[in-house]
């Protein structure tokens, strides 16, 4: 499962910041992170899934030039 922070936040417990527009992937071995993910989205601080890119206002460009 992947999730995306809402805001940034920090999980004290964990030592952990989470910061949006990142994407997080809990593991089969990551059973705590797994059991806060519900109480994550119910408190509006994550959602599930990856961030949406279109909205991230990131433009990737370039140029260059062969020999």
């Amino acid at each position: 499962m992947q999730f995306t922070p809402l805001h940034d936040f920090v999980h004290e417990e964990s030592q952990s910041h989470y910061l949006v527009g990142l994407s997080y992937k809990v593991r089969p071995q990551d059973t705590k992170l797994a059991a806060l993910v519900p109480q994550w989205i119910k408190q509006g601080k994550i959602k599930r899934g990856v961030p949406d890119v279109s909205l991230s206002g990131a433009k990737v460009a370039g140029s260059g030039r062969t020999a």
